[in-house]
């Protein structure tokens, strides 16, 4: 079930009065039958992964607790089961297909949002060894922590610590107020609107370039690339969006993904900003513990490229995929080793490094390095991917462009300037987030009520008139689920 449906809409209004009306302590248990429910849409035979791994992730906590003396090899069993279990779906084709036995595996389906809950599982079990204390004692709480519907497909990847209090709280205090509903509505009409008028739309040109890019020339080779790094980030950044605006309106407040990523000066500031809940669980439950920057500079080298090569490995199998976390290992390690004699050489020829302009080239190059890295997520191979760029100095094709200009099939003049008019507004919101620290909900809320109210209808408007939506059109799946 597609958060860009009618069936997700009827589905969520109901499951919103069932819950504002029934008594607080079925609360829990109405938004865990709502979760299953959705995932049972979403993927019926698979639905029993989240409830076995919830039982996997309970017992074991029980055990922990009990056992602190065996906690250990407690803990490692449990992480190993569920390690096993996403390396069953997710990577069992590719690693035997290696061997000629790929065939055995191939009618396997990746289940939806496997990645996701499996993380918040291990997570919730190395919490727990750590403190016994953390352990979840109400199954239904553990249950809605791994499967609660607005987080379950593309995460945020949450802490326990952080969303278990708020389950507690939730079956004891008023939870709704009109400010909430504002917010949440606020946060889920703009992910409606970056989701259909920017991330359908640029989806149409990115897919033109790349499922033909071997006959594409320089030019739109270059702007295909620039359209699936916009792709990518504003169709994660609606879904996140949309699925902290729903737990907003529960009252139940989610990790934000994303803080202007986009803006970054550096690859390090890129993953301060970019999925923030997986580069925060990549650091605690894998960079930390491997030593961090605390055994010396080789060591924080190499713990930093196992990071990043287990991210890469996270987000798929294939070699295309490794080679995409060895890319932004190396760009941090790079980073680290050029840091200080960029340094000597920025005062020694007394460049403004707080100037608009060295800010904007860091930006720009950041930006640049991301991208290039992004096109192994849209291609199907690692030599697709040296083809490409290979193609970008290969073929020149300015004549073609200046001539036809980039319209294709299905991505003409009006789509084109609705999508730029929808870029130039995403723009215009991050650059005041950036510059004040706030989402869009917290700038509304600093405005006049007539005022709020008017944006957030020029947005529904805007969705409206210019969303990629109805009878001749495709709704793109989220780009993150097939992860």
């Amino acid at each position: 079930m597609s958060f860009v449906s009618i069936e997700f809409a009827l589905f969520l209004i109901i499951t919103l009065c069932i819950y504002y009306v029934c008594p607080k302590k079925l609360r829990s248990f109405i938004l865990l039958a709502a979760s299953y429910y959705f995932y049972i849409q979403s993927d019926l035979v698979y639905a029993i992964i989240p409830f076995v791994m919830t039982g996997v992730i309970y017992l074991s906590g029980f055990l922990m607790e009990k056992y602190q003396d065996r906690k250990k090899v407690i803990l490692v069993v449990s992480v190993v089961l569920c390690c096993l279990t996403l390396v069953l779906f997710k990577y069992s084709s590719f690693i035997f297909s290696k061997i000629g036995m790929g065939s055995l595996f191939e009618n396997l389906i990746l289940p939806v949002g496997i990645s996701f809950f499996t993380f918040r599982s291990i997570g919730y079990l190395i919490d727990t060894y750590n403190n016994p204390k953390n352990r979840e004692h109400n199954y239904i709480s553990l249950s809605l922590f791994v499967c609660f519907f607005p987080m379950l497909l593309e995460g945020p990847i949450e802490k326990a610590k952080s969303f278990l209090p708020q389950i507690k709280e939730m079956n004891h205090r008023r939870l709704f107020s009109f400010e909430t509903l504002f917010d949440g509505a606020a946060l889920m009409i703009f992910g409606y609107f970056v989701k259909m008028v920017i991330a359908d739309r640029v989806t149409i040109f990115s897919d033109y370039v790349f499922d033909d890019f071997y006959n594409q020339g320089s030019i739109m080779l270059v702007l295909g690339a620039l359209a699936y790094s916009i792709q990518i980030y504003t169709d994660f950044l609606a879904y996140t969006m949309i699925a902290l605006g729903i737990a907003k309106i529960m009252g139940i407040n989610l990790t934000d993904n994303f803080n202007t990523p986009y803006f970054s000066r550096s690859i390090k500031d890129f993953w301060g900003r970019w999925h923030i809940s997986l580069s925060t669980w990549l650091k605690d439950y894998i960079y930390i513990p491997l030593g961090g920057s605390r055994k010396g500079k080789m060591r924080t080298y190499v713990n930093l490229m196992i990071t990043f090569i287990i991210s890469g490995i996270w987000h798929g199998s294939g070699m295309r995929y490794i080679l995409w976390g060895l890319m932004h290992g190396v760009y941090q390690v790079i980073g680290r080793l050029t840091g200080p004699p960029k340094d000597r050489i920025t005062h020694k020829l007394k460049w403004k490094v707080d100037s608009f302009g060295y800010k904007l080239l860091q930006t720009v190059i950041t930006f640049i390095l991301v991208t290039i890295s992004w096109i192994l997520f849209r291609v199907q191979s690692v030599s697709d991917f040296f083809r490409f760029i290979k193609g970008i100095f290969e073929r020149p094709d300015f004549a073609r462009v200046s001539e036809y200009g980039i319209y294709c099939e299905g991505f003409e003049k009006r789509d084109f300037w609705i999508l730029i008019t929808g870029i130039l507004i995403l723009f215009i919101v991050s650059i005041l987030r950036y510059k004040k620290s706030m989402r869009i909900e917290e700038l509304l809320k600093k405005q006049p009520c007539v005022f709020r109210m008017l944006i957030l209808l020029a947005f529904i408007a805007l969705i409206l008139l210019f969303g990629e939506y109805g009878l001749g059109t495709f709704t793109h799946p989220f780009v993150y689920i097939q992860f």
